[in-house]
């Protein structure tokens, strides 16, 4: 948690990414030290309109938390129905900070169940295999380094390699 002029504004989610039907977009608002609980925040919400300029579509008021504090702030009133990348600008008197998120598409629910037929390369980290289960990968290449395989002659590391496919399985990869 970074909180810059004396507030954030975090998704909370993998990759900033929030399923359309299964998750609302609820970004975190954090009162840094010098906050005064209770003030207005006023967070505007943009995305890309079709020529590629940022429109304000939405706003939302929220209340800022006591320093140190978090509020839970729904998006969902200020995009209504919309898919894709959108900028949270959030501005409490004389003080902004910004976010990113986006709305993606059910992919599970539009392949029907089925196994998607995407793939991701070198996934090692939980966030990394939850994001990208998100984004509906199904497999994943990885590069590995003869040398973490086998760092002496007749000895065989494999601990660190099964950890990251136990991570990409409890993900669906």
């Amino acid at each position: 948690v970074r909180p810059i002029n004396g507030l954030d504004i975090i998704a909370p989610t993998a990759g900033g990414l929030f399923v359309a039907g299964r998750e609302k977009p609820v970004v975190d608002l954090v009162a840094g030290a010098d906050a005064k609980a209770g003030s207005p925040v006023a967070i505007k919400i943009l995305a890309l309109d079709d020529a590629g300029k940022l429109e304000e579509v939405g706003s939302v008021s929220a209340t800022m938390p006591d320093p140190g504090k978090t509020a839970k702030v729904d998006l969902s009133g200020a995009i209504g129905k919309r898919l894709g990348c959108f900028l949270a600008e959030g501005r409490c008197g004389d003080k902004s900070v910004d976010a990113f998120f986006g709305v993606i598409p059910d992919v599970d629910k539009a392949l029907g169940g089925k196994r998607a037929p995407f793939g991701a390369t070198d996934l090692h980290t939980d966030l990394e295999c939850e994001t990208a289960a998100k984004l509906g990968f199904s497999v994943n290449r990885m590069f590995v380094g003869w040398g973490g395989l086998v760092p002496k002659r007749s000895e065989y590391k494999f601990d660190w390699l099964s950890g990251m496919f136990d991570r990409q399985e409890k993900h669906g990869i």
